[in-house]
């Protein structure tokens, strides 16, 4: 049996973030909102005070910054701390997918507490509004796959988002290598998806609508910041979230462990841009040729050309680092994700040959 559920509220429209955020914070009757955002990553001070405008005039608003880098345990207890000692009755996470993570963690802790902590819904857990800016949404999947490491931020122990408030201005200025980051990480997980065998019809359109989007924007965007541009990117980053019922690909999984190898300074697109074409030639089957097909014709890839080197074209010229090692990624990097991912699926369907590679390559 496949079970098909997307659960959260999706507000999406241009400038939308001020009465958007008045709306759900009045339809649910929170009135303690506590502010969760990245310190570098928050689209800047206007941004956040478009935030903090929106916000009924009765409410009583604690903001917490968090750190840039990798997050720990220690950042997730101060923002536990944080959130009950202002009774926070929703948690509003801002800006970068950090924020996002460490704001879902907290909320989904919270309710393992069990304690009650909006007094007018008797709700036992805090409201968790997020409102993405360059950054796409982090994984929700209950499902998704995730590597052998203890130390690894485990999806499944995200709450999912009640709330998620997609405003397009909010990116618009973000320079050309953030804005190629992130719509490489929302167009692996579109192909991703569509090239899944899962069985999720919804999702398949869903994720071929994100490949369009970003096939006929992505270079435009860059070479000409456009809100139109900026709208079309931002749609398929929400495809890319959505599309991940069907759960989360291979390159997800080790762009994750490779960045995590280096302390989440580096962003998971810069890696999946060069992952994406040597795992699709890896994967390729009869089973994916349909699918490879239709993907080439949206990337308008010529017939004699295979779409791992179709993309590899396509993503050649982008303001990204051309090769692992430039990422400052090593072989000992390379071979200890191998490992886990092998021991994470119980197959050697990952091997050096396939990642090595790309140390030294270019797309």
């Amino acid at each position: 049996m496949t079970l098909i559920n997307y659960l959260s509220r999706v507000h999406f429209a241009d400038s939308v973030l001020e009465d958007a955020l008045h709306s759900e914070m009045e339809r649910n009757q929170c009135t303690r909102p506590l502010v969760v955002f990245q310190n570098g990553y928050d689209g800047g001070t206007d941004f956040l005070d478009r935030l903090i405008s929106g916000f009924p005039y009765r409410s009583e608003i604690a903001l917490h910054p968090i750190p840039t880098g990798r997050i720990d345990e220690a950042d997730i207890q101060a923002l536990n701390v944080a959130r009950a000692s202002h009774k926070a009755d929703v948690v509003v996470a801002f800006g970068s997918s950090n924020a996002i993570a460490i704001g879902g963690w907290s909320v989904s802790s919270a309710g393992r507490d069990g304690a009650a902590q909006n007094i007018n819904t008797r709700r036992c857990a805090p409201y968790f509004f997020a409102v993405p800016g360059i950054e796409n949404l982090p994984t929700f999947h209950a499902n998704a796959q995730i590597l052998a490491d203890e130390t690894f931020p485990k999806p499944a122990a995200f709450a999912q988002p009640d709330v998620i408030i997609f405003d397009p201005t909010l990116t618009v200025g973000e320079t050309p290598q953030r804005t190629a980051s992130a719509a490489v990480t929302a167009m692996v997980r579109c192909v991703e998806a569509y090239v899944s065998d899962a069985f999720n019809p919804p999702a398949d359109g869903i994720a071929l609508d994100g490949v369009i989007r970003t096939a006929q924007n992505l270079h435009s965007t860059i070479a000409t910041d456009t809100l139109d541009g900026r709208r079309e990117l931002m749609a398929a980053s929400l495809n890319g979230m959505l599309a991940q019922q069907k759960s989360v690909g291979i390159i997800q999984s080790l762009a994750s462990a490779l960045a995590h190898d280096a302390h989440d300074q580096i962003d998971h697109g810069a890696i999946s841009r060069l992952l994406l074409p040597a795992v699709l030639e890896f994967q390729a089957t009869d089973r994916t040729n349909a699918r490879y097909d239709q993907l080439k014709s949206v990337f308008n890839i010529p017939l004699r050309m295979g779409l791992p080197e179709g993309l590899k074209q396509f993503l050649a010229d982008l303001p990204l680092p051309q090769s692992l090692s430039e990422l400052g990624l090593t072989q000992s990097d390379i071979r200890r994700t191998i490992r886990s991912a092998q021991m994470s699926w119980g197959t050697s369907a990952i091997t050096e040959e396939t990642l090595m590679p790309l140390l030294v390559s270019t797309p």
